[in-house]
């Protein structure tokens, strides 16, 4: 089960729309003249697109169960990529493009997954979601050398017929392997209620959970989806750019790894403020202007943040919440990230349009960032809710 979900988010909508986006950055530019800053408004369309979708998925996947949302949702998703090789010239119907996939990708971005296997584990749940998600970090390896070897041998719009390609081939996995384990979920029944919407915002630890996620939302896509061109704008070689990034996905996988085998023997806020602390250095780099060696050097140190985030935020939801409201508490959290994705996708498009610079959108990057460190401490002072005694879980 931990194995299909990993496999599946190599090819999901967030290594494919969000890690191979900065692939597409330059070529598009080149055929239809448009500039990258107006390219790169795509992210914050997406990222605005999931504050909505976010909190459906988990609506979907809490009612109809987790296994019949992906399966609907992967054919789909695979159909959005084949019809982007008919894009035109029109800049509108680029964006419209973009939202309509994060749409049809619905059942598929990592929540789905993650409930998915916390139904099956709880001693070792943190390395449990830590394996799984280790599938965004391949795919962040993966993707951009597979996109940019097919940009360059076959053009950019056969590029994402390959990666419509890609994403079906995650069915056959999903459809043999993923569901959810029933006894913990009847477990899990006795000790957690199903949470109202009044009452999880009334919750303290989500609402330390939720801001500390809009200022990592802030950072993480812009991060993520700019980094090639960012990396270009240092002096990099376009090849060089793309290169990295398979070191920030290798960063990303370890960190992911690291933090499912922290997370079981540390408190989730120290671990957390490890990865975000050096996330936020990382970012400061860039913001003073690093070149070169330094700045590939500095791509590890983001990539860790990128390994941690989700990781630490299903470990959180099951822990305090329980699994009944899983969907829901991961939808509302992944949207509210999201509202910070599209706040910073859109400053680092402003930083490049007006100052023809990153280097003024990732200073406010590393500030974000080191704001996380109090908010996610003061969860010290919440107890998180008993943990499931689940002896026919593994």
């Amino acid at each position: 089960m931990t194995a299909a979900a990993a496999f599946c988010l190599i090819f999901g909508p967030s290594t494919v729309l969000v890690s191979g986006f900065g692939v597409f950055v330059y070529p598009l530019a080149q055929s239809f003249k448009w500039g990258r800053g107006q390219i790169g408004f795509a992210v914050s369309l997406i990222s605005l697109t999931l504050i909505v979708v976010s909190p459906l998925q988990g609506l979907l996947i809490d009612r109809y169960g987790t296994r019949r949302v992906i399966l609907w949702s992967i054919p789909a998703f695979s159909a959005g990529l084949f019809s982007m090789r008919y894009l035109g010239s029109d800049l509108s119907e680029f964006y419209l493009r973009w939202v309509l996939l994060t749409v049809l990708a619905v059942g598929i971005w990592p929540g789905s997954y993650l409930k998915a296997v916390s139904t099956w584990f709880d001693e070792r749940l943190g390395l449990a979601t830590g394996v799984a998600n280790a599938g965004i970090g391949v795919g962040v390896i993966l993707l951009p050398p597979i996109t940019a070897a097919l940009i360059a041998y076959v053009g950019w719009r056969a590029a994402f017929t390959g990666l419509s390609g890609l994403a079906f081939l995650t069915w056959p996995a999903a459809a043999c392997f993923v569901r959810e384990a029933a006894p913990p979920d009847r477990v899990a029944a006795r000790s957690f209620d199903l949470l109202s919407m009044p009452a999880l915002l009334a919750s303290k630890p989500f609402r330390a959970i939720a801001a500390g996620y809009f200022l990592i939302g802030i950072a993480g896509t812009g991060l993520v989806a700019g980094l090639v061109p960012m990396l270009i704008a240092t002096g990099l070689r376009p090849a060089t750019a793309v290169a990295t990034m398979s070191l920030f996905g290798t960063a990303a996988l370890a960190g992911r790894l690291m933090t499912g085998w922290m997370l079981d023997r540390l408190f989730l806020g120290h671990v957390m403020n490890a990865f975000a602390a050096a996330a936020a250095i990382g970012a400061l780099g860039f913001a003073g202007g690093i070149t070169g060696i330094a700045a590939i050097c500095a791509v590890p140190l983001l990539g860790l943040l990128m390994g941690a985030e989700f990781d630490v935020l299903a470990y959180a939801i099951r822990r305090y919440f329980g699994l009944p409201s899983f969907g829901r508490v991961y939808g509302t959290t992944f949207g509210i990230f999201q509202c910070g994705a599209a706040v910073g996708a859109a400053l680092l498009s402003v930083s490049v349009q007006r100052f023809q610079s990153y280097r003024p959108g990732m200073a406010l990057f590393s500030c974000a960032l080191f704001l996380t460190i109090p908010i996610f401490g003061a969860l010290k002072s919440h107890a998180a809710l008993p943990r499931l005694d689940c002896s026919s879980s593994i």
